[in-house]
């Protein structure tokens, strides 16, 4: 493994190729860490900043030979200038390591502005020692580049949201949640918010909704069911009446099966904002409010969820199955101020 010198100020810092990238990864880990508390565990509606949690999984990781490439884009533009790289090697490592703090620091836009404020001194500072110790969370071992700047990141996690916030990302790296039990879990922590009684998982409906999910996801296309097949169609019909069906499409396909079904949950409920309490009543929404109401409807008792997946087209598509369905509308009657309650 090749070791290159590094010049910070007067002292020159040792680091090995594969020691750099280590430090890349575990910058990346903590900055995804981050954004799943501020962009994904935080229950909806938040403010995001313009930035979702989809773009921030995607944009805070580095290539797995991130350091080498910017090395040899280096060497290579000397190279086409005439110069032989082999006697500037100082000075292409330096090139390389400025071009690769400037990636770093545009990672921050990811987040919120609390990360960059607290945590950029590191960027430009990659030997610093961390202020206190997060190993326990990232798992990480030894000391390496930017480990101060990685460990900053989870500080101001804890800072920010506290110890149990804290908590449940450690859960969430080393232990994650089923996609069911991710989805569940958080349709029901919208749901209690309302005061309404928590759905059941149902195999059946699971079954019925993993079957669509499959089939969306292969045509790459998202459209209701009851759209393609009609409303009446026997595998929309469980337990004697109509099921409800929420639909979710995302492009981040390398997602954890967790992340994506808190983050379908979290688009649904989302459209609260657009909601026209004290109820609905055909024509006073400000804007897509079905997903939202379906989701908490207070006599819907069971769901089921199935996720499909196709690498071709870059989507993930993401299926919602309730019973009885909700979203029942008809002149003079409340169904909605009877199944869409307000906060508690």
């Amino acid at each position: 493994m090749a070791l290159w010198t590094i010049l910070i100020g007067a002292a020159p810092l040792l680091v090995s190729a594969g020691n750099t990238q280590y430090g890349l990864d575990m910058f990346a880990k903590a900055g995804r860490g981050a954004c799943w508390v501020e962009k994904l565990n935080k229950l909806p509606p938040i403010d995001d900043e313009g930035v979702n949690w989809g773009t921030c999984d995607m944009n805070m990781k580095f290539k797995e030979d991130e350091w080498d490439s910017q090395y040899k884009f280096q060497a290579d533009f000397q190279i086409q200038q005439g110069n032989n790289p082999d006697d500037m090697k100082e000075f292409l490592e330096g090139a390389a390591m400025n071009n690769l703090k400037s990636n770093m620091k545009a990672k921050f836009d990811q987040l919120n502005p609390a990360y960059r404020r607290a945590c950029e001194q590191y960027v430009d500072n990659e030997n610093s020692k961390p202020a206190k110790d997060y190993s326990a969370i990232l798992r990480d071992s030894g000391d390496y580049p930017f480990k101060a700047l990685a460990y900053c990141m989870l500080q101001t996690v804890e800072k920010r949201n506290g110890k149990n916030d804290l908590a449940a990302l450690k859960s969430h790296m080393w232990s994650p949640k089923s996609f069911h039990q991710s989805i569940i879990d958080r349709e029901n922590e919208n749901r209690k918010r309302h005061g309404v009684p928590a759905l059941k998982l149902d195999s059946e409906l699971n079954t019925r909704a993993q079957r669509y999910a499959d089939e969306l996801a292969s045509k790459c296309v998202m459209e209701h069911m009851a759209d393609v097949y009609g409303a009446d169609t026997p595998d929309l019909q469980y337990n004697g009446g109509q099921t409800g069906e929420n639909l979710m499409e995302d492009g981040a396909t390398q997602g954890t099966d967790d992340e994506l079904g808190m983050g379908a949950a979290n688009g649904w409920y989302s459209e609260i904002n657009n909601y026209p309490w004290p109820q609905y009543t055909g024509n006073n929404a400000r804007g897509v409010i079905g997903h939202f109401t379906a989701s908490v409807w207070k006599s819907t008792k069971l769901a089921g969820y199935g996720i499909g997946r196709n690498p071709n087209c870059d989507m993930v598509l993401i299926v919602a199955r309730y019973s009885p369905g909700g979203n029942i509308q008809s002149p003079g009657m409340p169904y909605y101020k009877d199944n869409v309650l307000p906060l508690v």
